[in-house]
């Protein structure tokens, strides 16, 4: 999992991936398609953000565990 960052002209948390260039590549904490910012308008993740993160994902990873647990009957 990469860093949690606030990309401010989306006004989105996501994941740090990589630095090219000048250019910093965030990831959607979801998964989905990377895009790059200019870093300037990326600021750390508060820890509230982080904690929101986080028990998103403690969540989804409850609900498959539950599906992949269900009786088939």
């Amino acid at each position: 999992m990469g860093t949690l960052v606030v990309d401010t002209g989306r006004e989105t948390v996501a994941e740090f991936r990589a630095e090219l260039a000048g250019r910093w590549y965030l990831r959607p904490v979801n998964g989905g398609v990377e895009w790059n910012v200019d870093p300037r308008t990326v600021q750390p993740a508060s820890p509230e953000q982080r904690l929101r993160v986080e028990l998103a994902r403690a969540n989804a990873q409850s609900h498959r565990n539950a599906y992949c647990k269900r009786d088939p009957k």
